[in-house]
Order: C-alpha cells, then structure tokens, then sequence
C-alpha cells in the first residue's frame, strides 16, 4: 500500500497536468487524508495533522561526523586563544624557560656596533634627563619647550609663562635651536 504522501504526490502532478480538475483534486485529496484505513506512519515519516510527511533522519555515521567537526572546530579555537595568549604575555617557546624568566628583551647584548653606539646614547640621554629632573630649573625649561615632564602635576601647579621662560633660557644658556618646533 502507497504512503498518503505519496499518493498525494501523484494527485497533485495530475492536478499539474490538467488531468484533473481542482475541484477534483481537492475531493480526491480529502478522501486520501480521511480514509480509514491509513496506514500508521513509519519511523523515518511524521504526521502532520492527517498528511504524513517523510523525514530523513541523519545516520550514525553523519552524526558523528558532525560531533568530530565541531570538536575540531572547538579545539582549533582554543588552540588560537592559548597561543594568542602566550604571544601577549611574550613568551618565546624556548622550553628551558617559564615566560616570567624571559627578560632576553631587557637584557640582549648589542648585535652590532650600530647597536652599541645607540645603546650607549639611549643611556645617556636617560642619565641626563634624570639629572635634569634633580633640578626643578631644567624641569621647568623642559616645560617650556614643550615636554610633558609630570605624571601628575603637583598642586598649584601653571603653565611656564613666556617671560619665565625667557629667563630661564637666558639663566640656563639655552639657544633657540634646541628648542623644539
């Protein structure tokens, strides 16, 4: 004996033909839907109101395919945020080291003698602005070309005026060139 479904879907490819009229159609299709005899719905068929419905279950091999993929996809994504993680905090791999024993950034010798001579000159000019800022007359010139010397300005604290530093450059014997534009 034919699904319901089925037999509907001849029904309606007559209806399509013009074999049948809609009328007829609608008739015939009552009949198959109420018909006492109908047979119980198979376990790959639904029943929707009185129309049965066939319905494509995934095997168990497509079920565990789709479980596989989405760990994969699960474990690639932790994959990414550990080694995001651990580019963030700097670490370099190197497995004889935990990445806070990774201080070869701070403490790298040179390479080359360009590199040296830039070291050596960082390290000065670090020396000298420290020993600028022992002065609070050398702060203040800074102020006036421009440098932002405080990480939080002291109470009471105002702008250098342009007489100020005027005098301060003149005191300090500071030319205009090394100023800042």
């Amino acid at each position: 004996m034919a699904s319901v479904a089925h037999e509907l879907t001849k029904l309606h490819a007559l209806l399509e033909k013009g074999a049948i009229t809609q009328d007829e159609y609608d008739k015939l299709k009552n009949e198959l839907i109420n018909r006492p005899d109908a047979p119980e719905p198979e376990d790959d068929q639904e029943v929707i109101g009185n129309i049965e419905i066939e319905v494509k279950k995934p095997s168990a091999i497509n079920m565990v395919a789709n479980a596989l993929w989405k760990l994969t996809k699960l474990i690639f994504l932790v994959l990414f945020l550990v080694v995001g993680f651990l580019y963030y905090i700097g670490w370099k791999g190197d497995s004889n080291k935990s990445p806070a024993d990774n201080t070869e950034t701070h403490n790298a010798q040179p390479q080359s003698q360009k590199t040296k001579e830039n070291l050596e000159l960082l390290n000065k000019a670090a020396n000298k602005i420290g020993e600028s800022m022992k002065d609070p007359r050398k702060v203040r010139m800074m102020e006036c070309m421009g440098v932002d010397v405080w990480k939080e300005k002291p109470d009471g604290w105002t702008a250098p005026t342009a007489e100020e530093c005027a005098a301060l450059k003149a005191e300090l014997g500071v030319n205009e060139s090394s100023s800042p534009q």
